[in-house]
């Protein structure tokens, strides 16, 4: 953390906890619709209220129990997915960070499938939970914007890999490019690119080179404040 102007520059944050999650999925009806639900729960076993802030239980040290997840799907073989409700999303910048006692979870609808070479994924995200939460808030308070305004998130990402194309597409095998955008109206939007190629030399050594590229800013009416970085 950036050292005050005065006092004390050191932090120390501590807890202890407890808890895990219980889960239900049905089977595929007809194979097109099954349903699922996930409930996450964090318990301090030993938590100072003056040491908060390790992410692992609520604001100032608090219980979490929270169902994180509760959803329906419907397939069209590995076409098309289409989920809706609370929902696990692993897309580059919107993710789980499911390294604390339970991750982030998200409200929404969104489609995926892989057609050839490309697996896509598109959705609108209404609202998100903190892995140190038990509220779900509005993608542009997540976002940062505290002057009350409701927006959510309009997610799409393609994963090209020409390893799963026809054989045409052979002599790129190895290369791999993720294209990411994430759009939340008048607050920002970001595009991430990283392509990646991956050679194996022998049986024990292999090549890996890659980019990223990243690039973000405010839009609209800006209400996060004017900003454009990469």
């Amino acid at each position: 953390r950036p050292r005050p102007p005065s006092g004390p520059d050191t932090v120390t944050q501590e807890a202890w906890a407890l808890g895990g999650w219980l889960g239900y999925q049905s089977g595929w009806l007809l194979d097109t619709f099954r349903m699922g639900a996930v409930a996450y729960m964090s318990q301090p076993a030993y938590a100072p209220d003056s040491r908060d802030g390790t992410g692992l239980l609520g604001p100032d040290q608090t219980s979490i129990t929270v169902p994180g997840q509760a959803y329906g799907q419907l397939r069209y073989q590995d076409y098309v997915l289409l989920t809706g409700g609370r929902q696990l999303v692993n897309q580059g910048y919107v993710n789980p960070q499911d390294n604390r006692m339970i991750p982030n979870t998200f409200e929404g609808a969104t489609v995926t499938g892989t057609v050839g070479p490309v697996e896509y994924y598109a959705g609108y995200l209404t609202a998100m939970k903190r892995r140190n939460s038990d509220t779900f808030i509005n993608m542009a308070s997540a976002a940062g914007v505290t002057t009350g305004e409701n927006r959510g998130m309009v997610l799409t990402t393609l994963n090209f890999d020409p390893a799963k194309g026809p054989q045409a597409l052979e002599s790129l095998a190895g290369l791999q490019v993720y294209l990411g955008n994430y759009y939340v109206p008048d607050v920002f939007n970001t595009v991430y690119v990283n392509p990646e190629y991956r050679r194996a030399l022998t049986d024990e050594w292999r090549l890996r080179l890659g980019a990223q590229y990243l690039d973000q800013g405010s839009v609209g009416s800006e209400l996060r404040g004017n900003f454009s970085t990469w």
